[in-house]
């Protein structure tokens, strides 16, 4: 039995902020405070498969939500990282 995509079906509630081609929402698992996930409505499961107005779609949303959280919090550094691969960190491949 195929597993269901937690990030294809994520809930609209979860959702903080999105645009067209991407979204972003709180992490179930946190590291740290404020700690967002920023993913493609496209189901892929490498990021070298994204293609170049996806990218530039991810990037807006990160625009977008380090000044929404900056803007609420008065935060004003932050990390933003990609994790591919099981060893890297990452745990849904979408």
């Amino acid at each position: 039995m195929t597993r269901r995509c937690e990030f294809c079906s994520a809930s609209p509630s979860r959702i903080v902020l999105a645009n067209d081609l991407a979204y972003t929402m709180f992490s179930h698992w946190p590291v740290s405070p404020y700690h967002l996930l920023i993913v493609p409505r496209r189901h892929v499961e490498h990021e070298k498969d994204l293609t170049a107005g996806e990218i530039l779609s991810i990037f807006d949303v990160k625009n977008e939500v380090v000044e929404l959280v900056g803007n609420k919090t008065g935060l004003k550094a932050y990390n933003f990282g990609v994790n591919v691969g099981r060893e890297a960190g990452q745990t849904v491949h979408h």
